[in-house]
């Protein structure tokens, strides 16, 4: 079946957007108070009063109309900017990183928390580095440019409602070379707590994640994040099991069987031959099919068309449709969660949602295989 689209690709990273809100000088200098109110809720969290006074600097550094936001160019347009000092409350300023996060998931749950519609999403973020220098840097992929490049990677989480949406944590990624002998003097300079272990990408956004729902601070149910993430069936089922929703997208080679196919522990052969202990799919069970394949299978009248989010030229819509599988979890189907499914008696607690949309798969794990307008606004929240 051809899918009609009419939703643009991804968009670029916010680097290389247009700004959305071009600020003047006046509307800046009229949220100057609205700036300090906020300042004021982090200042305690600061040891020393200059470092209160450079946090506040900085700050209106970042709405300064610049198009370098490093420390430098801030500093020379701030009134009262100092280079040298901003430089070090940035690099050696001593503070309690946690309890600034904490501070700001509380002000981002009093202001955009919404249990019906809040939804945290995780994502990869890069940035690119012309030296060697800065903690992490190496030659990797790189999201703004699209290609392996020289670059620091990290993985952010973001919170999203009805109200609006912002970042909430971050984690920086340390390839694996780091680890090696030849970057222990890095370490030494970029000050890298010795004990620090390496973490894969999904393990860093799993910490986030975990903290977030064990705080209990920010309202929400629902997990979203791109392929990188819904690839890693470890990370969905520590999702699953934590008793939240996730919402992932993933490759069209994904496999999934539409109905779960029948299992066994084969008898022992022989009399001399060990009993079997692990399960396995009968003979003559169905393998699983690609989630493309699944999807071309659909009829006409599984496809509706629902609003992904709204546009700067009008409302963002695609071709979307849902249907029930079984997840693969190494060969076999996955494992069924008890009490997933209590409203759906004849249901399969096992089962996944797919959403098919143009060359995307989403894939989600919801009690009640959630509306489709539900699941098409939080794509919508994904891909902002």
């Amino acid at each position: 079946m051809q899918i009609t689209l009419r939703a643009p690709d991804r968009l670029p990273p916010p680097s290389a957007r247009p700004a959305l809100v071009d600020l003047v000088p006046e509307e800046i200098a009229a949220l100057h108070d609205e700036l300090r109110d906020y300042h004021a809720a982090f200042a305690p969290l600061f040891r020393r009063e200059e470092q209160r006074r450079w946090a506040l600097k900085y700050l209106e550094g970042q709405l300064l109309p610049l198009e370098r936001k490093s420390i430098e160019p801030m500093a020379d347009a701030l009134v009262g900017g100092n280079v040298q000092a901003m430089q070090q409350f940035i690099s050696s300023g001593v503070w309690d990183d946690d309890a600034v996060l904490a501070k700001q998931q509380e002000l981002v749950a009093a202001t955009l928390g919404d249990a019906a519609t809040g939804v945290l999403i995780v994502d990869g973020c890069d940035f690119p580095k012309q030296g060697t220098q800065s903690v992490g840097v190496a030659r990797q992929y790189c999201g703004p440019l699209g290609k392996v490049a020289n670059c620091q990677a990290s993985v952010v989480a973001c919170y999203a409602s009805v109200r609006g949406y912002t970042l909430v944590d971050r984690r920086l990624y340390l390839p694996e070379d780091w680890f090696s002998p030849a970057y222990r003097e890095r370490w030494r300079r970029c000050g890298i707590p010795a004990a620090t272990a390496f973490q894969t990408r999904t393990a860093l956004a799993w910490g986030m994640i975990a903290a977030l729902h064990a705080r209990g601070t920010l309202p929400f149910r629902w997990v979203t994040g791109d392929e990188h993430f819904g690839n890693t069936p470890m990370l969905l089922d520590q999702i699953a099991a934590a008793g939240l929703t996730y919402f992932m997208e993933v490759p069209h080679n994904v496999r999934a069987w539409p109905e779960r196919p029948r299992t066994a522990v084969p008898a022992a052969t022989g009399r001399k031959g060990h009993p079997h202990t692990r399960v396995r799919l009968v003979p003559g069970a169905p393998a699983a099919q690609r989630v493309d394949t699944l999807a071309a299978q659909l009829p006409p009248s599984a496809w509706q068309v629902a609003q992904i989010q709204d546009g700067s030229k009008g409302p963002l819509v695609a071709e979307v449709a849902f249907v029930r599988a079984v997840a693969v979890r190494d060969g076999l189907p996955g494992t069924p969660t008890p009490g997933r499914l209590p409203a759906c008696p004849g249901r399969d607690a096992g089962t996944e949602g797919v959403r098919v949309q143009r060359r995307r798969r989403h894939r989600t794990r919801d009690p009640r295989l959630a509306v489709g307008a539900a699941l098409a606004h939080r794509a919508g929240h994904q891909g902002r």
